[in-house]
């Protein structure tokens, strides 16, 4: 059976939710004025941090590295956690790799599992996935790529430069989606050859070596 290997954060799940309504409980508890949301996600996605993206709207304020360290602590909190909700047809085409014999592992970075494994149980992920991987996101890259080399998938999908150079390290063809954390032009300068608006399409792409019995490489 084939095997594809696919990221959750901006691949699966639409986070964008989640981070704003955190940064703005964070700037409205500092007494900061209302953030540009668009702006804000516009900058992230385009590569900043969530501090950089800040400070394109508040300057280098003094508050600023406090919050972006609460940012992170909180992030992966249960209150934040449940804004994230599926991006549009992913469980379709989930169903649809099941259906055409390709079996599923899912390759994420966490520091909450208990919060990860409520959410693919809130959104009914998690019978899809006959195996999930988890790693540090610290040194998600490092930890991503050691399980790829290990599962051998034929081809693995993200979104983000990390995914990327996991998929690099291990050898296993990649193709990123557009959709998430990281814009189309982001991912194209970090090496990207594969760029994709959504996860059909980068199934579509794939198609070819997701059905061969050989497990033909991109």
């Amino acid at each position: 059976m084939t095997l594809l290997a696919l990221d959750l954060d901006g691949t699966l799940l639409d986070c964008e939710a989640r981070q704003v309504a955190l940064t703005r409980a964070l700037l409205a508890q500092r007494g900061q004025p209302a953030l540009d949301a668009a702006a804000f996600w516009r900058r992230k996605r385009a590569g900043a941090s969530t501090r950089t993206a800040l400070a394109a709207q508040y300057g280098d304020a003094p508050w600023l590295p406090e919050l972006a360290q609460a940012w992170l602590a909180a992030v992966e909190q249960p209150q934040w956690l449940a804004g994230d909700q599926l991006l549009p047809g992913v469980a379709g085409v989930l169903e649809g790799l099941i259906a055409g014999g390709v079996a599923l592992r899912l390759l994420t970075a966490r520091g909450n599992h208990d919060g990860l494994h409520a959410t693919l149980a809130r959104l009914a992920l998690a019978p899809y996935f006959e195996q999930v991987g988890v790693v540090d996101p610290l040194s998600a890259s490092t930890q991503k790529a050691a399980i790829l080399a290990d599962w051998r998938p034929a081809a693995f999908i993200g979104d983000t430069e990390s995914d990327l150079a996991a998929a690099r390290q291990a050898g296993i063809p990649f193709a990123a989606v557009s959709w998430g954390q990281r814009d189309a032009a982001w991912l194209a300068a970090h090496g990207a050859a594969s760029c994709h608006a959504d996860l059909a399409a980068a199934i579509s792409h794939l198609n070819p070596y997701l059905t061969s019995p050989t497990g033909a490489q991109l």
